[in-house]
């Protein structure tokens, strides 16, 4: 049996070149079957009467390749001067992606919630960790008679003993 091996050689511009908006597009929706066979929930439909969408969302970040800097800047020092945080809300119910976007590792998770608030529907179920927490956002939640399941500010008191 003979193995044939095909090596393809790619510049990172090539490579660049080759992700347009369908490509783009294509790759989320791949992600996003792949996630809906994986996440089937089953509610009674009295359950999924109390919310519109329940939104989970959180993000990743890590290094790459320095060249990568003028678009995706980090904070260097130790590690790289280019990072890439990756901000990913999907949809419970639904089961479908509703964000994700490619951002600069030193875009903030508040700043992210801040510039997204406006999607925020009635009925919403959003689902964040602490990162995601500000004030106008909570407001804003409120207003649209959203709801919020965030973990809370932990607080330790030292009694002296």
């Amino acid at each position: 049996m003979c193995e044939i091996v095909l090596v393809v050689s790619l510049s990172k511009q090539a490579l660049d070149e080759r992700f347009s908006e369908s490509s783009i597009s294509f790759s989320k929706a791949l992600l996003a079957q792949a996630l809906s066979e994986q996440t089937e929930i089953s509610l009674s439909k009295d359950k999924k009467e109390l919310f519109n969408r329940v939104l989970v969302k959180d993000s990743t970040r890590f290094n790459v390749d320095e060249s990568f800097k003028e678009y995706f800047p980090c904070y260097g020092g130790d590690s790289s001067e280019a990072g890439i945080s990756i901000q990913f809300e999907y949809d419970l119910k639904q089961g479908g992606i509703s964000d994700i976007e490619l951002q600069s590792a030193l875009d903030r998770d508040s700043t992210d919630a801040l510039k997204k608030k406006e999607a925020i529907r009635e009925k919403d179920l959003i689902i964040r960790d602490l990162g995601y927490h500000h004030g106008e956002v909570i407001k804003h939640i409120s207003d649209s008679k959203a709801y919020l399941l965030m973990k809370s500010f932990a607080s330790t008191v030292y009694d002296g003993k």
